[in-house]
C-alpha cells in the first residue's frame, strides 16, 4: 500500500483490519508515502506486536512519524526476531530518536538492510552500533541527505575496514579449509593404495603356501 494517499483515516482503517485479521503471518508491511501520522503509530505497533513472530520487513518511509511515534514503534519492533529490512525515510528523527533505534539493532541478529535516509542528525550512533558486531548479516546501509560529520565519516570508515578484514579473514581461513581437505583427501588415498597392495601380498603369499603343500603330497 506504497503511496496510495491513505492519511490517518485510510490509515486506520488498513491498521484495523490487520488487527481484526484471522491471518496469523506477515512477512512484509510496507506502507510508504501515506502521511499516517501520530493517529496511527498506536495502531501500527499493535500490528507489528502481532506479527512480531512472522514479520522481515518494514517499509514506513515518508508518513510523518515524529521521535514520540519512532519510540512507540520500536518497542514492538524489538520483538521482531525475523528482521531483515527496516526503512525509516524522511521520518522526524531526533538525535535521541537515533539513539533509541540504535539500542534495537542487537534484538535483529538477521538485519540486511537499513534505510535511514535523509535523517538529519544522530548516524553516528547507529554506526557505532552496528560496529559492536551483533548484525554480521548487513548488506545495505542508506544514509542519503543525512548529517554526517567528520566523527561520523570516521565511524563509516571504521566500520567498512572492519569488515573488509572480516571478509578476509574468513576467506583464508576458507582456504585453509580447502588446502586441509585436499591433504586429507590425499592421505586416504595413500593409505587405501597401501592397504591394496597389503591385500595383494596376502594373497600372493597364501597362493605360494597352498602350491607348497601340494608339492609334498606328490612326493
Amino acid at each position: 500500500m506504497n503511496d496510495a494517499g491513505l492519511g490517518e483515516e485510510g490509515g486506520i482503517i488498513l491498521l484495523e483490519t490487520f488487527l481484526n485479521s484471522k491471518n496469523k503471518n506477515l512477512e512484509t508491511l510496507s506502507v510508504s508515502e501515506n502521511v499516517l501520522g501520530k493517529k496511527c503509530s498506536k495502531l501500527l505497533s499493535m500490528v507489528v506486536q502481532k506479527y512480531k513472530h512472522s514479520l522481515k520487513k518494514l517499509i514506513i518511509s515518508r508518513n510523518n512519524f515524529h521521535h514520540k511515534d519512532i519510540a512507540l514503534l520500536l518497542k514492538s519492533l524489538n520483538n521482531c526476531k525475523n528482521l531483515q529490512v527496516v526503512n525509516f525515510d524522511d521520518n522526524y528523527f531526533t538525535m535521541e530518536t537515533c539513539r533509541i533505534f540504535s539500542k534495537s539493532l542487537i534484538n535483529w541478529p538477521n538485519l540486511r538492510e537499513i534505510n535511514h535516509n535523509d535523517c538529519k542528525r544522530g548516524i553516528i550512533y547507529i554506526l557505532e552500533a552496528i560496529s559492536k558486531g551483533y548484525n554480521r548479516n548487513i548488506e545495505c546501509l542508506g544514509f542519503q541527505y543525512c548529517s554526517i560529520d567528520e566523527d561520523t565519516f570516521h565511524s563509516l570508515d571504521d566500520l567498512v575496514e572492519e569488515e573488509n578484514e572480516a571478509e578476509a579473514e574468513e576467506n583464508k581461513e576458507e582456504g585453509y579449509n580447502r588446502k586441509d581437505g585436499g591433504k586429507e583427501k590425499e592421505e586416504e588415498e595413500e593409505k587405501g593404495g597401501k592397504e591394496d597392495e597389503g591385500e595383494k601380498g596376502g594373497r600372493e603369499d597364501e597362493g605360494g603356501e597352498g602350491e607348497g603343500m601340494e608339492e609334498r603330497k606328490r612326493w
